[in-house]
């Protein structure tokens, strides 16, 4: 049965992690829209740079069936140094699928 995710939103798509999801996804098949703060060579559908600032970030966000949030900061960082790599993003995120077009499922 085929599954009906079809669009796959990945921020920090050309970081260490991201490019081997990116790349996983890619070969099953999946149309991934990477979303980066800086142009990189990725195999990818679509590109969306500076994507905290651009305003197809939005768009790009609201079309997805699933989004792959791999933003953040890992080295014990606090204040500032540590919302805007990691809580910005996720709000950023939030913000884009919040209203009613958001679903959920229970399991």
């Amino acid at each position: 049965m085929p599954s009906p995710i079809k669009k796959i939103v990945v921020t920090g798509a050309n970081a260490n992690i991201g490019k081997n999801v990116v790349r996983q996804l890619k070969e099953q098949g999946y149309h991934v829209t990477g979303l980066v703060r800086k142009p990189a060579g990725l195999a990818i559908d679509d590109l969306v740079t500076e994507w905290m600032t651009n305003s197809k970030t939005m768009q790009a966000l609201r079309g997805a069936d699933v989004i792959v949030n791999l933003t953040g900061e890992i080295f014990g960082k606090r204040g500032d140094d540590f919302y805007q790599p990691s809580i910005a993003p996720a709000e950023r995120i939030a913000q884009a699928i919040k209203g009613p077009h958001l679903s959920s499922s229970s399991t």
